[in-house]
């Protein structure tokens, strides 16, 4: 379960992001992860990986999800193209036109923020009930063909 995984600096450039929207520092991030600023700085770099147990934990610090943590590419790729027109298209329109789309943009990040709750939860549960098989010894692979064989 605590398996690392493998560096990624593309998580690393997603946490530090995350770090300059959430207006922490990575001294900060290390405080509220129980951790050293040097494990943070390898984790931004993409030396160190991080384990099952460390991903929602930096995710919830941050205030995002696990997945967005981990990156979604074709996601990240549609968000830029809209940005990219973004400027443009605001620009023609009218001011009420203008109120509409902030208050469309006000309950999709309510919506976000739900749901951002919900995939926590999810995640919590999922953790905690590997944590209790595993810690049964019903994750580990050598008493699964046991069982499964008898």
């Amino acid at each position: 379960m605590n398996q690392r995984r493998s560096g990624n600096p593309d998580v690393g450039a997603r946490i530090d992001r995350a770090l300059k929207a959430a207006n922490l520092d990575r001294n900060e991030l290390a405080r509220r992860a129980g951790r050293s600023r040097s494990w943070v700085d390898s984790v931004i770099s993409g030396a160190r990986g991080l384990n099952q147990d460390q991903i929602p934990q930096l995710a919830e610090i941050l205030g995002v999800t696990s997945g967005w943590l981990l990156g979604d590419p074709d996601i990240d790729q549609e968000i830029a193209e809209l940005g990219a027109d973004w400027a443009e298209v605001w620009a023609d329109l009218s001011p009420a036109d203008k109120r509409r789309v902030l208050e469309e943009a006000r309950q999709l990040q309510r919506w976000a923020k739900a749901k951002r709750r919900e995939d926590e939860e999810r995640e919590q549960r999922w953790i905690a009930e590997r944590g209790a098989r595993y810690s049964e010894g019903a994750g580990d692979d050598r008493s699964d063909r046991v069982a499964r064989s008898s």
